[in-house]
């Protein structure tokens, strides 16, 4: 998130540092009991303290100065929450307050704070979540698009198939990422973005790529809103302008289609949103801008997160062969001489299921939660938290604590047996998808879809590594970002059993 990219800029700021803290010794407010942390140089505060994998980095610091711990990055005042006791003060005791979002350059363009996951709080987010909850995302609709998951991983299936046959190594990595990209493109369009029949990058899968990754950027007038021109000089300018044409002439496209009267498909995401702005008895209006907003957002949560999840389940389970010849050896005992995998057999792939939870504990998709906001002064634990302060929460470091989970630092998915914790957000030490008010809405469709995916990939294939690779070969290193992924793509040997 905070990269080489700012160090040429940050020695630009520095040198206005000295005028401007003169200027500001003037007029000084009374001091604040902020939360103890490091301190900062002028100017840039603790920026320079942040690596690229922000969650380790986080955690470290935290480390040294506690749970609830207090950075200035930049000018933006920012408080960082690093275990389950923190977590619960700040999303359940005072969740009113942080539920907020910050206003971010990227998202702003991308999104223009129109739908749910980036927009601040306001009356408006409030009527746009609750029709995401009751519209999008309901059990009913969930298992309405059964038929594309299951078709989607079949085509998935043959690919590895093909590929296996050739003799070459199956890119998990890359073939993971377009069929959940297929998948939410058909449950929000209709229509598959591969060639029919098969599940093979395009140029819409790297567009797609490009718009998650600058997503996921936090740029300097983030941290120094009077300093946005600096956006041109660095390049990212430009590229957000590019990537918002591409997406919002998609989506205008996709709108104009949608509305032409022979289009009578109204199960998919867009024409749900379009039925619903002809609604009057809402009570509130829905634009197209707002509608488009909230389809960019469902494939940001929903495609790249799942991808994740394999990407990474898949390796642990190449380093950990008893965990995946046990749940091998449960899918194809429960799901006997099917050549697939169905929704049906889920609920009793309870191994399996363990397995999932432990994939979201040990690598979650999203190692640090999305930024959230106060609205208002508050205090924490005896501490000042003042309006506007960012509020970031290492879920990384939250599910590896000792302090809650025994031998955090081991893949062991049998932790959960006998447990009660979920991933609901009422389990602040087991936070995957966040909790409050800005929980992830759509848990339910992506662990579907993690679910029927790696259940296929063990009762379908056996796994390998490359010949000649042991375990220890595997580059488990992440690339940075807000969405975790391998920085070396996963390419493993498949070995179909059917």
């Amino acid at each position: 998130m905070v990269t080489a990219d700012l160090i040429l800029p940050g020695i630009l700021l520095c040198c206005l540092a000295v005028p401007l803290l003169l200027l500001r010794s003037f007029g000084r407010k009374p001091r604040l009991n902020l939360p103890p942390g490091p301190l900062g140089l002028p100017f840039i505060g603790n920026l320079h303290q942040l690596g690229k994998n922000l969650h380790r980095s986080l955690l470290r610091l935290a480390n040294n100065y506690g749970p609830l711990m207090y950075l200035k990055l930049g000018s933006v005042s920012t408080l960082i929450i690093s275990n389950a006791d923190m977590a619960e003060e700040i999303h359940r005791s005072h969740d009113s307050v942080f539920c907020s979002r910050p206003t971010r350059t990227v998202p702003k363009r991308l999104f223009g704070g129109h739908g749910v996951v980036f927009a601040s709080y306001s009356e408006g987010w409030r009527q746009r979540r609750k029709i995401s909850m009751l519209e999008l995302y309901t059990t009913k609709r969930v298992q309405s698009f059964r038929h594309i998951r299951e078709e989607e991983v079949r085509i998935l299936v043959k690919t590895i198939t093909e590929t296996s046959t050739a003799g070459q190594l199956s890119n998990i990595s890359d073939m993971t990422l377009c069929l959940f990209n297929n998948i939410i493109c058909r449950q929000a369009f209709g229509r598959r973005v591969s060639k029919d029949g098969e599940c093979r990058r395009s140029k819409f899968h790297d567009q797609l790529r490009e718009y998650v990754e600058l997503s996921s950027i936090f740029c300097l007038s983030d941290f120094f809103p009077a300093m946005g021109w600096l956006n041109k000089l660095t390049g990212l300018h430009g590229r957000l302008e590019k990537t918002f044409s591409i997406f919002d002439n998609l989506l205008e496209e996709e709108i104009e289609n949608h509305l032409k009267p022979d289009n009578d498909d109204n199960r998919d995401f867009m024409s749900i949103l379009l039925h619903l702005q002809k609604d009057t008895s809402l009570g509130f209006s829905l634009t197209q801008e707002q509608i488009k907003s909230i389809i960019l957002e469902i494939f940001l949560g929903g495609s790249d997160t799942s991808a994740s999840a394999i990407e990474f389940g898949m390796l642990e389970l190449a380093l950990n062969p008893r965990v995946m010849k046990k749940a091998q050896e449960e899918v194809r005992r429960i799901v006997g001489g099917k050549a697939f995998v169905e929704e049906s057999d889920l609920p009793r792939l309870v191994y399996l299921k363990l397995v999932v939870k432990e994939i979201l504990r040990y690598r979650p998709p999203g190692p640090i939660s999305l930024p959230h906001e106060s609205l208002k002064d508050v205090k924490v634990c005896g501490y000042d938290i003042p309006a506007k302060t960012t509020v970031i929460t290492n879920v990384w470091a939250i599910m590896r604590d000792p302090k809650f989970w025994t031998d955090p630092e081991v893949f062991w998915p049998e932790r959960f047996e006998d447990s009660d914790l979920h991933f609901k957000g009422q389990d602040f030490q087991y936070i995957p998808f966040s909790s409050g008010r800005r929980i992830c809405p759509g848990i339910n469709l992506g662990v579907t879809g993690v679910e029927l995916t790696l259940a296929n990939l063990l009762h379908c294939f056996d796994w390998e590594l490359p010949e000649g690779m042991e375990p220890e070969d595997l580059d488990t290193n992440e690339a940075g970002g807000v969405i975790l992924r391998l920085k070396t793509p996963l390419q493993l040997k498949a070995k179909p059993v059917f």
